[in-house]
């Protein structure tokens, strides 16, 4: 389901921006057949039949919990500025902000679905801080049900349960002194100084369920990389497609012209190590990944 919805906001992306279809020419600017809306039709409503979408109520108990979670984000700040001797109206005027990814920032998630999440703190919080500070007061929130760190993940994470809605926390800090609540990510810049976990937890890479990346199949972003490329190769195409069993596994998939640096260096065909990868599918945010490096 997330999968099919992820489609429609692609195909949406793409004919609005008729101008850029991706690394190459699109192979057809057709348009789909009466078939395959008929066929996008009886699946949409196949859907709704099986309850593959979520509910208004329960739409609204997710905003209700990102709203509690976003005021614990910036009383995690204040606290670990206080702890490092801070002012009180400086460690107030922190900040720190939380964004979501993945399914639920696509608006394609389902029922019951866990929330990915990424708080950003200023540059004198830690992951330590973190791990320590931040765990602990889930832990002490009466409305969260159950929290644990996981700080030995390829993106480490603090896996919670708040009002029955699983939460997945990365973090990341920036070298900046504030983190201001209108703050964007989009500039490459931000990631100056960053050490690895923090690049990783900043490009919002959770995977779930039986396709999961974790247990070496395609994860949630490689299958949404790969919807994103059939609607810029098929820009006015239907949803119903079946494009990419044609390719091997020696083909490599990218969105968008992979960038390098020397301080955090991306994905990049000539050195041997990731000429290796097997069915590499790039991820677009500078620095690239490969999302199927399992």
């Amino acid at each position: 389901m997330r999968i099919y919805l992820a489609t429609l906001v692609y195909i949406t992306i793409a004919r609005s921006r008729p101008e850029k279809y991706g690394v190459t020419p699109p192979i057809s600017k057709e348009g789909p057949s009466p078939q395959e809306v008929a066929l996008a039709t009886d699946l949409i409503n196949e859907l709704r039949a099986r309850g593959s979408f979520e509910s208004e109520e329960e739409s609204k108990k997710r905003e209700a919990v990102l709203g509690h979670v976003a005021k614990l984000v910036k009383e995690f700040v204040y606290k670990a500025s206080i702890r490092r001797n801070f002012t009180e109206g400086t460690a107030r005027a922190s900040g720190g902000k939380i964004f979501t990814f993945g399914s639920y920032r696509l608006g394609v998630h389902g029922p019951g679905s866990d929330l990915d999440t990424l708080i950003v703190a200023p540059k004198h919080i830690d992951r330590q801080d973190f791990n320590e500070i931040f765990l602990e007061m889930l832990q002490n929130d009466p409305l969260v049900d159950e929290a644990i760190g996981v700080p030995e993940a390829y993106v480490p994470i603090i896996a919670a349960v708040i009002q029955g809605i699983p939460i997945d926390f990365t973090f990341a800090r920036l070298a900046l002194a504030v983190i201001p609540d209108d703050l964007e990510l989009k500039d490459d810049s931000l990631l100056k100084n960053l050490d690895e976990k923090c690049v990783r937890s900043l490009n919002g890479s959770r995977f779930r369920a039986v396709y999961s990346n974790v247990n070496g199949f395609l994860g949630g972003v490689a299958w949404a990389l790969l919807v994103a490329r059939v609607c810029q190769l098929y820009p006015n195409g239907s949803s119903m497609f079946s494009t990419m069993p044609s390719y091997g596994v020696d083909t490599t998939q990218e969105m968008a012209a992979t960038g390098s640096a020397p301080q955090n260096r991306g994905w990049n065909f000539k050195y041997e190590r990731d000429r290796a990868h097997k069915m590499p599918i790039i991820t677009p945010a500078y620095p690239s990944m490969c999302s199927t490096h399992n």
